[in-house]
């Protein structure tokens, strides 16, 4: 009896030692997930201001929601910055007036609602299409550099279309970012035997906007032609 009184003493004084084991380790692994917590927080929390701030840039200075009065005064100034010395003959084939890093653009046009910047583009240079091979991976590769330099991967990825992929009077899309409230999109538009590697900025809340109003004024103009009949 004495020696299974020691065993049953010796047993509990061992599963108390595995129990406080065990929970010195519950304590340690909560701690760490309570950091590991705490720190993805700060990390979505500096994220989120970093949108929060980026949403609202058109390009550079340039901001989402001046006048076109006020754009086309920091228009000029960015394209100051981005102008070359002398115009370059691009491997001998197309002319490039202003580079931002080695994207070479033409211009830079705004589009506006209610006197209100929503909508940037850079247009590319004029490539036709028997030089579209030699110039254009070549751009868009300085292109999405740039831009994966700044905001890291693409939220969507397509892809440089050949030019027999393309139709007269129309883009595709090549890369897409979605920065909050605003969209970035690489695209590549088509006019007829020329094409255009351009740089889009937009908000789409505020093209949606634009469309219902748009077709709301058409089905107005729609039911009152029907009632002159």
């Amino acid at each position: 009896m004495l020696i299974m009184l020691i065993q049953s003493c010796g047993s509990n004084e061992e599963k108390k030692t595995m129990d406080k084991q065990k929970e010195r380790e519950k304590v340690i692994k909560d701690s760490i997930e309570l950091v590991k917590t705490i720190q993805r927080q700060r990390e979505q929390a500096v994220k989120d201001s970093i949108i929060e701030i980026e949403q609202n840039v058109a390009l550079g200075d340039i901001l989402f929601d001046i006048s076109e009065k006020e754009f086309n005064k920091r228009k000029g100034v960015f394209l100051k910055k981005c102008r070359l010395p002398e115009y370059e003959f691009y491997k001998g084939l197309t002319i490039i007036t202003y580079k931002l890093g080695e994207y070479g653009f033409g211009d830079m046009y705004g589009w506006f609602y209610r006197d209100s910047l929503y909508n940037i583009r850079l247009r590319g240079p004029i490539v036709d299409y028997d030089e579209y091979d030699r110039i254009m991976p070549d751009q868009f590769e300085a292109l999405m550099n740039l831009l994966k330099a700044k905001y890291s991967e693409p939220s969507s990825y397509l892809g440089l279309p050949k030019w027999n992929e393309l139709e007269k009077g129309y883009f595709r899309r090549c890369a897409i970012w979605n920065i909050g409230s605003k969209t970035i999109e690489v695209r590549i538009s088509c006019e007829g035997v020329k094409y255009y590697l351009n740089l889009e900025v937009y908000k789409p809340e505020t093209e949606i906007r634009i469309q219902k109003e748009k077709d709301r004024k058409e089905n107005e103009a729609t039911k009152n032609a029907v009632d002159l009949m």
